[in-house]
């Protein structure tokens, strides 16, 4: 008889089908028989993935073919009814349900061969993976802390990630995708069964530094044979160990102070950094007081101010070397130090002492205008009991507008015109003196002096208008006003002053009269429309410089007609001899 070797999946019990035959055997056996059924064994497969109505295969072999009595449903499982029909005239066995390898992955069917002397035929038919699931993790994200401490091959637990498909179709490859960048973390793998692989996260690295990378984000991908895949997100957040010690922005910091500096005054301000986190990267500042143990200076524990303590003395003590320190708040804390030295300064008492002096023909500070350029005008000494003035001082001209400038004339300063002046431009200049020593805190010595630019015959009257038209009566008395004429002159004093007169030679220049000082002009005597209509004057107008300059303009003046004429003969008796034949309408006189 052959033999039924029963398999078991996904913790499935099979029951030995010979078992079942017996249990539910409905006929009777032949004579002669001892009361066993012969059985067959026969072998099909199909794809799970088979659309109902696929043929899975005829049962037929050497010792056994249809058509068969019958087939025995009550000999199987409810799964096996509902995803296969038989024909038992032809043997063939179809699908007709939805098949899932994963649920189920062997049927059993056991067909009877007749009804007289039956023999069983069990048919076992095994279903074939397709790549129909994806390998799936127990979790999408998972969150977990770790020490930065934490040693080379400490390992994360992730669980399993599970693809019940087999051989090719189950998981291939598990990798972390991204996040890993440094290689901080790799992945270990092991197979617990065909379906499930238990994966942990090892620390690869000698030791993980949170102050390079506090935060992971991994994302850690799974991906079967036919390119399924899903993925993970690992999210690890490093603690922080206080592993670093604080440290100055500079191992030595300098400040200067005068002597002279109150109690309380703030001198620098000290910058330390820990990148520890939390109380590890907290600091607190103080001073080593062996380097200090006067108390001239305290320190801010918290803003890292360094003040004044005590009075200072030059005389006393001109230097000190602190030792700055910096601790952190770790459990253990750590510190860091820093080199202050502080130079205390003499104090500058007195500024210095300017004294300007005029040459003789600048006297109280009167300069020609059209003074060259390069012309010394005065000599400047400077004079300061503190320090050397002929090297730490420093001198300044100031609201000159660049007209003066300030050169060196042996071990004095001289003061010198750097721009030809013009009154006319700027009358006067008020300029000061700025002497600014060295010391500390630096004093500064203010000198204001003034500079008056004297006026020069250098420009001549102007008149307002360089031609002036006037009308007059010839019968107006003398005397009478036509014009008035009017001339300015930039300069002054009396090189402004302004003389009108007529120039000589001008026709009919007897007629008229200007005004030496107004530039009035009136009629000096009986005017003559019939001699000259439109008499043109030319008016002069002279500054008083010496020499003197002088400007002019033209004065059309037109003299309307009066008839103050009687008609004349030529003369006063006329005697003519005339023709007698002379025609009528001859001229015989004009």
């Amino acid at each position: 008889m052959a033999s039924f070797v029963c398999q078991s999946y996904r913790l499935r019990t099979c029951v030995p089908l010979w078992l079942l035959v017996l249990s539910f055997l409905p006929f009777p056996l032949a004579d002669g028989q001892q009361g066993t059924l012969e059985q067959f064994n026969f072998s099909l497969s199909v794809r799970e993935d088979a659309p109902n109505g696929t043929l899975v295969g005829e049962v037929r072999g050497t010792q056994f073919s249809p058509p068969y009595a019958k087939w025995m449903p009550q000999a199987t499982d409810n799964r096996t009814i509902n995803s296969f029909s038989v024909d038992v005239q032809t043997g063939r066995i179809i699908t007709k349900g939805e098949l899932d390898r994963e649920e189920q992955d062997h049927h059993t069917i056991i067909i009877s061969t007749s009804f007289v002397s039956p023999k069983l035929v069990i048919v076992d038919i095994k279903v074939l993976d397709v790549n129909d699931i994806t390998p799936t993790f127990p979790n999408s994200v998972q969150n977990f802390n770790i020490s930065e401490s934490a040693p080379s091959t400490y390992k994360i637990p992730l669980g399993s990630v599970r693809d019940e498909d087999l051989g090719e179709n189950t998981t291939q490859k598990v990798e972390i995708l991204s996040g890993n960048e440094d290689n901080d973390f790799v992945l270990q793998i092991k197979s617990s069964s065909n379906v499930d692989k238990i994966l942990d996260l090892v620390v690869n690295t000698y030791q993980l530094d949170y102050e390079r990378t506090s935060v992971y984000n991994l994302v850690i991908r799974a991906t079967d044979g036919g390119g399924k895949y899903s993925q993970m997100q690992v999210n690890i957040n490093v603690i922080d160990q206080n592993d670093n010690e604080p440290i100055f922005n500079t191992s030595k910091y300098s400040a200067k102070i005068t002597e002279n500096v109150t109690v309380g005054t703030s001198i620098i301000q000290v910058h330390a950094t820990d990148i520890d986190s939390g109380d590890n990267g907290r600091i607190i500042y103080s001073i080593d007081h062996r380097s200090d143990p006067e108390e001239y200076f305290t320190i801010n524990a918290t803003t890292g101010w360094v003040r004044v303590n005590k009075p200072l003395d030059y005389e006393t003590h001109d230097r000190f070397s602190l030792t700055l320190e910096a601790r952190d708040n770790g459990a253990t804390p750590q510190m860091g130090t820093a080199a202050l030295d502080i130079i205390v300064e003499n104090i500058n008492e007195q500024p210095a002492n300017i004294s300007l002096q005029f040459l003789p023909k600048f006297t109280n500070g009167h300069v020609p205008e059209g003074t060259s350029k390069g012309t010394l005008l005065a000599m400047i000494d400077v004079d300061d009991p503190d320090i050397d003035v002929s090297s730490d001082v420093e001198v300044s001209l100031y609201n000159s507008d660049g007209y003066f400038t300030l050169k060196k004339v042996q071990s004095q300063l001289g003061l010198y015109v750097d721009l030809e002046l013009d009154r006319e431009s700027i009358a006067s200049f008020e300029m000061t003196l700025q002497v600014t020593d060295t010391g500390n805190p630096p004093l500064r010595a203010n000198k204001v002096f003034k500079v008056i630019i004297d006026d020069i015959n250098d420009n001549p009257p102007v008149f307002k208008k360089s031609e002036y038209a006037a009308e007059v009566e010839e019968t107006v008395a003398v005397g009478t006003e036509v014009l008035k004429v009017s001339a300015f002159d930039n300069d002054t004093g009396i090189n402004a002053r302004i003389t009108y007169q007529i120039q000589d030679g001008t026709q009919h220049m007897g007629w008229f009269a200007v005004d030496s000082s107004t530039g009035v002009i009136t009629t000096r005597s009986t005017m003559d429309c019939e001699l000259s209509s439109q008499p043109v004057l030319v008016i002069q107008a002279t500054d008083g410089g010496d020499p003197p300059r002088v400007g002019s303009a033209q004065v059309t003046i037109s003299v309307r007609d009066v008839n103050n004429k009687e008609p004349e003969f030529e003369t006063s008796f006329y005697s003519i001899k005339i023709a007698e034949n002379r025609r009528v309408g001859d001229c015989i006189l004009t």
